[in-house]
This record gives structure tokens, sequence and C-alpha cells, in this order.
């Protein structure tokens, strides 16, 4: 796997920022339940009616559907 970089500024310094790499402790890990707080939102369905259709679509849809129009 790839490090990912970090840039940094000392504070008071007018030279340009430096890029360090960042070690894989440093990037915050998802515990169990956070994971499973996450998916039970992405899987509800919200009771919203648009021009009298009922929706039947899980969050998730809306934000694979996002996703896509930006990439």
């Amino acid at each position: 796997m790839a490090e990912t970089g970090k840039t940094r500024r000392k504070p008071g310094s007018t030279t340009p920022p430096t890029h360090e790499p960042v070690k894989l402790g440093e990037i915050p890990a998802l515990d169990d339940q956070t994971l499973n707080a996450l998916f039970s939102w992405l899987h509800t369905v919200d009771d919203v009616k648009i021009a009298g259709h009922q929706n039947k679509l899980p969050r998730w849809i809306y934000v694979v559907a996002l996703l896509w129009l930006i990439f």
C-alpha cells in the first residue's frame, strides 16, 4: 500500500510547506460499532413522497448516484 503524504507548515514561516509521509499508525481506524452505525444509516429508507410516488430506495443509492455524478 502506498503511503500518502501530509502537508505541514511551520508557524511563522514564509517558506513553502514541506511534504512528509504519513505513517499508517497515524490514520484513525473505524471500530465495529461505528461501521455498524454507518451501514445502518445507509440502509435506511426514508419515508418521503415526491409527486405522489413513495420512496422505496435506501440512502446508499443516493450516495452512489451523487459520487457517480461527481466523478
